[in-house]
């Protein structure tokens, strides 16, 4: 399956790559990778997620093809990828 490709700018200006699989009506599932890798470390196990999940990946701040930030209280969270919709499930490696 084919990832969509999205880049999201924060609140804080700052260029984040998001990567979308599946179905939007599904029960979301956000995967974020640690450091030193980039979003790439989830797609080995993305097709066994999709039929159950609509799954999002995305590069943190400096990682892959998110910007790097220039001042370091740029590297806090400002508002990320996200909406109004509560439901959903977050992992993390």
């Amino acid at each position: 399956m084919q990832a969509q490709i999205k880049t999201v700018t924060t609140s804080d200006q700052q260029s984040l790559c998001v990567k979308t699989w599946g179905d939007e009506k599904k029960t979301p599932l956000v995967l974020v990778h640690g450091y030193p890798d980039n979003q790439e470390v989830w797609e080995p196990i993305i097709e066994q997620l999709v039929d159950d999940y609509y799954v999002v990946t995305y590069d943190v701040r400096g990682a892959g093809l998110s910007s790097i930030p220039k001042r370091i209280k740029d590297w806090g969270q400002g508002t990320e990828v996200g909406s109004n919709d509560e439901r959903g499930l977050t992992m993390g490696e």
